[in-house]
């Protein structure tokens, strides 16, 4: 009975902590064997950058550099691991706009490829992805535009 009791309050543990964590964005190691993530800069969570690491947690690096009030996330490897392509999202006053960016893994030939067509399309509907073989990214738009 009493290791029964425990591993009920073990449980019950485990679960509430997976329900209060935060969530971390991160992608599995691309082609090149790097992992990307993103670092917030601030407490309302409106600014921040992409970082690359190898597996081992060793040679962190910065790769995006956005404004004070630009977020960089949704990040995914090309095919062979030599970009991320990410969405920024600048942060106004009554408003806010996304992009959809490419940057080389080194940090360099950071570009913006397209704007989003609306409001929540990018997060909603068009996480940064790619064609097999890496030439393409889709796009969307909301219907009626």
């Amino acid at each position: 009975m009493r290791y029964f009791s425990r591993a009920i309050v073990v449980s019950t543990v485990l679960c509430t902590l997976m329900l209060v964590s935060a969530p971390v964005h991160a992608t599995s190691p691309g082609e090149n064997g790097l992992i990307s993530f993103r670092r917030y800069f601030n407490d309302k969570q409106t600014s921040g950058a992409l970082f690359v690491v190898n597996p081992d947690g060793s040679h962190e690096t910065q790769i995006t550099f956005p404004a004070p009030n630009e977020l960089d996330y949704t990040q995914n490897w090309s095919p062979d691991g030599t970009q991320l392509a990410f969405e920024r999202v600048t942060f106004k006053p009554k408003s806010e706009t996304h992009e959809i960016w490419v940057v080389d893994v080194d940090g360099l030939n950071a570009h913006r490829l397209f704007p989003c067509p609306g409001d929540d399309v990018c997060t909603a509907a068009l996480l940064p992805s790619w064609s097999p073989d890496g030439q393409w990214m889709p796009s969307a738009s909301p219907r009626g535009r």
